[in-house]
């Protein structure tokens, strides 16, 4: 996961997209987290992500989604 970091304190994550800190005030603002290990024959053959995003553009990815998972709910799932 990306971090800004200084030489005196531990590294802050940051939103993979926008770069702003997701720790503000002594804790980690909400986000999501996604990692992830492409499979053989992928486009990303053999590679791992991991990236945080924060929760604006969180939003503004989702609204370019065909099924937008904000319209899902618990009961989609069962």
């Amino acid at each position: 996961m990306p971090t800004q970091s200084d030489n005196k304190t531990e590294p802050t994550p940051i939103c993979g997209k926008c770069g702003a800190p997701l720790q503000k005030a002594g804790y980690i603002d909400d986000h999501i987290s996604i990692g992830k290990i492409w499979g053989y024959g992928s486009q990303f053959d053999g590679e791992t992500h991991n990236f945080d995003v924060c929760a604006a553009c969180y939003s503004e990815w989702i609204e370019s989604f065909l099924n937008n998972p904000r319209e899902q709910t618990a009961e989609d799932f069962r």
